[in-house]
């Protein structure tokens, strides 16, 4: 070896080895080494190599086909669009969307490869969302057809910065003049309204209500909103100028009839004031009345005869950035507010057994109030006005005195003259109100005059001025009434009904009462014997009249359930609107031991008749007292029950006064509600100015919603006149008044 090694780098044959060994080489790249072909082995070659033969090569043959392949679509379903949308799969293959639908991407996936469907650009004020949008493909999958793509609006919060609020400070933030979207901030930094506006709104935020003392100022404040918006800039500063008004001075009271007339001097700064009303004394103020922009307030048409608590009253001054607090409270005198009736001026020199003797009515709606005056045989009407209580019109018979009044909704007037002159058995003035006032309409007569008869003696017309009774109850006689209806605008006589009983002197209408409705009358025969023979024990009748033909019928006879001689039973009568309560007075009952106590029998309709619901005594029953005698009323739904005792002796005044008697018989009046445990009292009524022989109570009534009593007091002696005079003076003996509560 080491001489081949030597020959090769020194020897003659160098170039013919170099050669051989670089064809060795190339034979080996291709089959073998040794040179051309030959077969099987041999001796060595030349320079002692062996020839390299290359291996036996397999017949050619056509190459393999490539194994099939399955690929598959990838789409879905696209809602809410409103824009251009970009979809992206595998983060390759983009698919631009412009409508809501069905959609697929144009390169299907090869089978065991994934899919991942994205959002490669959003559309402009939209945001959507993919889901199903991953998997992988398979046969058993197929074609991906459940990618969904729901796009919604974009929505921007809107806010900023305030600086400069006050501690103590709160800045009320409206957007849009949105009532539901007030923020109210409270301190110093960023903030932001709690509705989100979507992409494209219009943003106007601005100040609802200035912090106490300071004034804040907005920047940036308005806009389109296309990007959450940060950059409303609020700055608050002192102002002392948009402080409330201080707290006003308590205001003061006047009065009129049932109302308080406030007034109170003005505050700087303030623009409006409200009133405030702590009726239970509680000192909590309800707000009354609102925006009073002058400084005066008539809160009028109370109801005096059934009072609060107590009455407190007290002012806010306010302006744009809030109210004072309460001013302190006004306790005005209720006293004062009852109304205080006297005849008018010109009339004023006509005297004694006046003003308030007999018939006070209202209209049913309480907006007409009608006194009948029988000494300047007259009856005066007064007319509610938007609370003012006014002198309206006075009618004056020369040869009669008013018995009696009647006042419908429409204005209808019906006035029972006594008898006199050259008026025998006395007759009813009918008048119908128009443009100037109430004008003279007809005379009606007693068909059957009689001597003493004194028809009109009593009248009552139904609410809707169709239907009128008058009575007639006849000294000698057994007495009768009438009922007449109007018909194509003309009065006619409908029927005639006389006393059951046929008794003389029974006095059988002397009070009768139509219902509101029309379809009920109750007629009281005080004077009439009981059956066992006791004289003037009294009887009370109810008719109806059934829809369509026929006429009028007896429905119920009352009685004492324990009867009495002198009982004067039905001596009073009054009826509820429809007719359901029926109220019985009697007068000289006695009661608890009192002789001519009085007393009140209250009856309700059950079934087709009536029944006894309650007996009510007076709170105090006094001898001479006349409880329930002559002054009863109802009011239309049947809750309230007004009762005289014209005799009654307490000694207060005004409402809910000390009830002990006193001797002073100057009368009363109670007022009963009904409740679940049946009627109880509910107020204690006297007049503001009592005195001995009044007689308060003697003639009253109660508007149908029962929230205004008139009372009259015949023997009332002030020298006043109108509306509102002086009650201190009684220098006209039995000039009487009637007061309103």
């Amino acid at each position: 070896m080491e001489r081949q090694h030597s020959v090769l780098r020194h020897g003659p044959g160098k170039r013919f080895l170099l050669l051989c060994i670089g064809a060795a080489l190339s034979a080996l790249v291709l089959a073998g080494c040794g040179g051309g072909g030959g077969g099987g082995g041999g001796s060595a070659g030349f320079g002692g190599f062996l020839p390299i033969v290359p291996p036996a090569q397999p017949p050619s043959s056509p190459p393999p086909s490539p194994p099939s392949v399955s690929s598959f679509a990838i789409g879905g379903t696209a809602s809410g669009l409103a824009g251009t949308v970009v979809l992206r799969n595998n983060d390759k293959d983009d698919l631009t969307l412009t409508a809501d639908g069905a959609f697929v991407f144009a390169t299907r996936v090869v089978a065991g490869n994934p899919y991942a469907v994205t959002v490669a650009q959003q559309p402009v004020g939209q945001t959507c969302a993919v889901s199903a949008g991953q998997g992988t493909v398979s046969a058993s999958t197929g074609d991906v057809g459940d990618v969904r793509v729901v796009c919604a609006a974009r929505t921007y919060a809107i806010g900023g910065t305030v600086s400069g609020l006050a501690a103590s400070g709160t800045l009320v933030l409206r957007n849009n003049n949105n009532g539901a979207d007030e923020l109210s901030v409270t301190a110093n930094g960023s903030f932001s309204f709690a509705q989100a506006l979507p992409h494209g709104a219009a943003f106007d935020v601005t100040v609802r209500t200035q912090p106490v003392g300071q004034l804040c100022t907005l920047a940036n404040a308005s806009g389109i909103a296309t990007a959450p918006v940060t950059d409303i800039v609020a700055t608050c500063v002192a102002d002392p100028a948009s402080l409330p008004p201080s707290v006003p001075a308590v205001p003061s009271v006047g009065y009129a009839p049932k109302a308080f007339l406030f007034s109170w001097t003005a505050e700087a700064r303030a623009t409006y004031y409200r009133l405030g009303e702590d009726p239970a004394n509680s000192g909590t103020f309800g707000v009354l009345a609102d925006n009073l922009t002058g400084t005066t307030y008539a809160l009028q048409n109370l109801s005096l005869a059934a009072p609060p608590a107590a009455y407190r009253y007290a002012l806010q001054a306010c302006n744009a950035n809030g109210c004072s607090a309460w001013s302190a409270p006004v306790l005005p005198d209720a006293t004062r507010a009852i109304g205080y009736f006297k005849r008018p001026a010109d009339l004023a020199g006509v005297s004694s057994m006046g003003l308030g003797r007999s018939a006070i009515a209202f209209s049913p709606d309480g907006l007409l109030m009608a006194i009948a005056d029988p000494r300047a045989n007259a009856v005066h009407l007064y007319g509610n006005d938007a609370g003012n209580w006014r002198w309206v019109q006075t009618l004056v018979w020369p040869e009669s005195a008013p018995a009696s009044v009647s006042l419908s909704d429409d204005g209808t007037l019906l006035a029972g003259r006594f008898q006199s002159g050259t008026i025998q058995g006395g007759q009813v003035e009918v008048y119908v109100r128009g443009p100037q006032g109430w004008a003279h309409s007809e005379t009606w007569r007693s068909p059957l005059p009689r001597n003493l008869g004194d028809f009109g003696s009593s009248v009552s017309v139904s609410r809707d001025g169709t239907v009128a009774v008058v009575s007639e109850y006849g000294i000698t006689g057994a007495g009768d009434f009438y009922v007449y209806r109007k018909a194509s605008g003309q009065w006619v006589l409908e029927q005639r009904i006389d006393a059951p009983s046929g008794e003389p002197g029974s006095l059988f209408g002397a009070f009768a009462t139509i219902s509101q409705d029309g379809a009920t009358i109750a007629v009281g025969a005080q004077y009439e014997n009981s059956a066992g023979g006791l004289a003037d024990a009294g009887a009370a009748y109810v008719y109806t009249k059934a829809a369509g033909a026929g006429g009028w019928t007896l429905n119920t006879r009352f009685e004492q359930p324990v009867q009495s001689a002198n009982a004067w039973f039905g001596g009073s009568i009054a009826m509820s609107g429809n007719g359901e309560v029926v109220i019985v007075g009697a007068s000289r009952e006695d009661d608890a031991g009192y002789t001519v106590a009085g007393a009140l029998y209250v009856y309700r309709r059950v079934g087709a008749g009536y029944q006894l619901e309650q007996r009510i005594s007076a709170p105090l029953p006094q001898v001479e007292a006349r409880f329930g005698g002559y002054g009863t009323s109802v009011s239309g739904d049947g809750s309230l029950i007004a009762v005289a005792s014209f005799r009654d002796g307490a000694a207060s005044a005004g409402v809910n006064g000390d009830m002990t008697p006193a001797g002073t018989s100057s009368g009363a009046v109670m007022l009963y509600e009904k409740r679940a445990s049946g009627w109880a009292l509910k107020s204690f009524v006297k007049a503001p100015n009592p005195g001995s022989g009044d007689a308060f109570g003697y003639g009253l009534t109660l508007s149908a919603d029962g929230k205004t009593l008139a009372v009259g007091a015949y023997g009332e002696a002030s020298n006043a006149t109108g509306i509102g005079g002086n009650q201190a003076d009684n220098s006209v003996p039995s000039a009487g008044a009637v007061y309103l509560y």
